[in-house]
Formats: C-alpha cells, sequence, structure tokens
C-alpha cells in the first residue's frame, strides 16, 4: 500500500476549509486539534475526510456495508474483515476507518448488558476513507491519497449555511427521578454492588440551520487536543476531549490515558508544577486516579499478552 501526498492551495485554517465541504457531502468527518504549549501528547495537525469508499453500520444486531445488510456474525469480527492492517505505514492518522462507538454497542461484546430502552443511533457507524487533508499550524495542507486522487473534491465552495436556531425540547429524567438515581447509585456503592457509577441524562432539542455552528460555539468554549465533527447521513456527533484515551501503535503495542483526578490548569509551568503536587497529595484523587488505572489494566488485558 503506497501513499501520496501534495501540497494544496487551501488555507490553513481546517475549520474554514471544513465549512465548505460538510454541506456538500453525507460521510465526512473534522479531527482537529487545538493545542497549546502545555499539551505535548499532541502532534498539533487535524484531518478532514470526505465521501468515504464504504460506509460500515450495525442496527437491531445486523451489520450493514453502503447500507446493505450481511451475512450474521459478530459486528466487531465482520467490521475487522473489511481492513487489512499495515503495520509499515507511518505512525499517525493516514487513512483507514473514521467513525464512532455508541455506549450501546458494548451489548455485541457483552450480550448479558441489556438496554430497555429504544435506540436513536446505530450501535457504530464507520467510513473508510482512502484520502484526505492534514492541516499542520501554519501551512497550507497537504492532500494524501492512496489509490485515485481525488484532490478536486476538497476545493469545491459551497453555498452560504443557513443560521442555527435550537430549541429545548425536555429531558429524559426531571430532577426529581435524577436525585433518585444519586440515592441509588449512593446505596450500591456503600452496600458494596458497585464501585463506580457514571450518572447521565438525555436532553432533546428542536434545531434548524447547520450544526457546524453549534461545534464552532463548543470550539470557542472549550478549545481542546482531540476536537471533532462526524457526519454520517442525519446523524452528527461532535465532541471535545483533553484526553485520547487508547492509541494503538503499528508494533502492537497499545496506550492508554483516562484521565481520573483532576484539576484547573495554572497561569504557566510553575503553577502547574505545585498544581500536580497538590493533586498527587490529595487521597481522594489519588484514589480515583488508582481506581481508573486498574480499569484500563483490565480491559487491556482482556486483547493482550499478559507481560
Amino acid at each position: 500500500m503506497n501513499i501520496q501526498t501534495k501540497t494544496t492551495n487551501l488555507p490553513a485554517d481546517a475549520l474554514a476549509v471544513f465549512e465548505q465541504l460538510v454541506g456538500q457531502h453525507e460521510q465526512c468527518f473534522l479531527l482537529e486539534t487545538l493545542a497549546d504549549t502545555y499539551q505535548p501528547q499532541t502532534t498539533s495537525q487535524s484531518y478532514i475526510g470526505i465521501a468515504p469508499e464504504h460506509c460500515y453500520s450495525v442496527s437491531a444486531g445486523k451489520f450493514y456495508i453502503d447500507g446493505k445488510s450481511e451475512p450474521s456474525g459478530n459486528p466487531y469480527n465482520l467490521l475487522r474483515k473489511q481492513m487489512k492492517f499495515d503495520t509499515t505505514l507511518p505512525d499517525g492518522y493516514v487513512g483507514g476507518l473514521v467513525g464512532y462507538f455508541s455506549h450501546e454497542s458494548i451489548t455485541n461484546i457483552e450480550p448479558s448488558l441489556g438496554f430497555p430502552y429504544p435506540r436513536d443511533f446505530p450501535d457504530f457507524e464507520f467510513g473508510r476513507y482512502n484520502d484526505g487533508l492534514m492541516f499542520r499550524p501554519g501551512t497550507a495542507p497537504d492532500y494524501f491519497y492512496y489509490d485515485q486522487d481525488r484532490s478536486d473534491l476538497y476545493s469545491r465552495e459551497s453555498e452560504q449555511n443557513n443560521p442555527l436556531s435550537i430549541e429545548f425540547i425536555g429531558s429524559a429524567k426531571d430532577d426529581s427521578a435524577y436525585n433518585e438515581m444519586i440515592v441509588s447509585a449512593s446505596n450500591n456503592i456503600q452496600n458494596g454492588r458497585v464501585f463506580q457509577v457514571v450518572l447521565a441524562n438525555k436532553y432533546d432539542y428542536r434545531f434548524t440551520g447547520n450544526l457546524i455552528d453549534l461545534y464552532k460555539e463548543l470550539r470557542r468554549i472549550n478549545p481542546s487536543p482531540f476536537m471533532f465533527f462526524l457526519k454520517f447521513g442525519n446523524v452528527i456527533t461532535m465532541g471535545a476531549s483533553p484526553e485520547f484515551l487508547v492509541t494503538t501503535k503499528p508494533s502492537g503495542k497499545i496506550y492508554l490515558e483516562a484521565l481520573a483526578g483532576t484539576i484547573h490548569r495554572g497561569k504557566n509551568p510553575e503553577d502547574d508544577a505545585d498544581l500536580a503536587a497538590k493533586l498527587l497529595s490529595d487521597e481522594k484523587e489519588v484514589a480515583e486516579h488508582s481506581m481508573l488505572v486498574d480499569l484500563a489494566r483490565n480491559d487491556a488485558g482482556r486483547i493482550c499478552q499478559i507481560g
């Protein structure tokens, strides 16, 4: 598999380029890095991909390729069979699968876990991207591709987007129901039934216009080293995170970075060092961190060779 690259005449701003593309394509993505000098884990590179070669998804236990149902089997194994992994490729993103796993997709690994409510989205969706744009700070993006040069698709301008309007509809649980969840979780922890509970609520909104404007606002109030905007037809996911959670290397090694035990940032490196020392001496924060390290190690142990 040979990767080819060439420099484009596109703007250096990944979001500006993506805004021109997102309205033209049913499947596309933006992986954006807004890093500062205190976030050395990032490469400060951002990526755009459009019009994938194939789309893979799972709904109601069925595996789909480009909307067509495939023979039955474990969805994760069926997805794995769609890709051949080349360990000679350079480190970092150079194309491949981009998409999302829903919370409920865990049922395809742990069938004992059931969810009694209807699902609004597929268990997972991925696009297979054979080309894309790679942005480095302050320079025009490079276009990379494997089989076919489609760089002309990345330079077409779209029409102006309609302004975004959002209306709040309601939430799945009101304050009373949510407080009952807190009491129940506390009792379960104290009685030793569980050692960690993540409480959540679901909020419904009605919107008109382009959701890229919502991403822009998220980007403004919470600039993060790992930001994303994924579009699969009428399913759009977006987010901002300070952690990459898990990454793999061509060597076969995996790296886990689950954040637990957190504190605000300092104004300079000296402040950061003082706050780090405070974290390391805080019993509650250290306990939380140790718990997440144990969970990550247990998860890795299910797919890795011991030692």
